[in-house]
């Protein structure tokens, strides 16, 4: 989680009044950043750039001008964020990528276990609604109802390249799980997890997952993909298709 904390304030001295503003930015746990610029009538334009890891601080003071010169203020306004919008690009981003992905692949390492005894319920739960699901799509085939085509669960939009061919996947087959929720051809998701469904698991731990479901309704199909939380009721007039509008 990124913070950026505003700070600023007005000073006022026999020699004269003097104003700070500024901003503070945690790019880690024990990460920060920061930049300060005080403009006063007795000193000039002074910034002032903050980098701190841990319990070590490092500070560098660069005096613009020793004069109020609306040049420098601006200088010294713009100079920080130009300085960080570079180093967060060129350096900070690739390390904290780096990080994630060590912190993901960590996370599955903890709960591999665990993904692996909630991939073998939700494969006994499956094989157990083969006969429920059955019945289901010969009702709803009979009245020209809901049918469930193809559903998608996980990681549908993951840029990530190299992978393990030999790694699980990271998006799992939910069409029986969803067809046998159907209900006189209705399909109601609540706002939650969806790996906590039965049938379902959670194939990409600490990644942002989707659900993508074709289905068809009165001999149309239709489409939709929401994120794990949403909340999902189909048939949508939305959903369909354009070609078959």
């Amino acid at each position: 989680k990124e913070d950026y904390i505003l700070n600023g304030g007005i000073r006022l001295s026999t020699k004269g009044p003097s104003l700070s503003y500024g901003v503070d930015h945690s790019i880690a746990k024990l990460t920060k950043v920061g930049a300060q610029v005080i403009v006063s009538s007795h000193t000039g334009v002074q910034l002032t750039l903050q980098f701190t890891q841990a319990t070590m601080k490092y500070v560098l003071k660069i005096h613009l001008s020793p004069f109020l010169h609306l040049p420098a203020v601006l200088y010294a306004s713009i100079t920080p964020l130009v300085l960080f919008g570079c180093f967060k690009v060129l350096a900070l981003a690739p390390i904290l990528h780096r990080q994630r992905l060590q912190e993901l692949e960590n996370l599955r390492e903890e709960r591999k276990k665990e993904m692996s005894e909630r991939k073998k319920e939700a494969v006994a739960a499956i094989e157990l609604m083969q006969e429920t699901v059955e019945r289901v799509v010969a009702t709803e085939k009979a009245r020209h109802g809901l049918i469930v085509l193809e559903a998608w669960y996980g990681c549908l939009f993951s840029t990530r390249t190299g992978s393990d061919p030999l790694s699980p996947p990271r998006v799992i087959d939910v069409r029986i799980p969803l067809q046998c929720l159907v209900l006189d051809s209705k399909l109601v998701l609540r706002e939650s997890s969806k790996s906590i469904l039965p049938g379902f698991y959670d194939p990409c731990i600490g990644e942002k997952k989707h659900l993508r479901v074709l289905y068809e309704f009165r001999g149309c199909a239709h489409e939709v993909t929401i994120e794990n939380t949403d909340p999902l009721v189909i048939p949508r007039q939305s959903h369909k298709l354009l070609s078959q509008t």
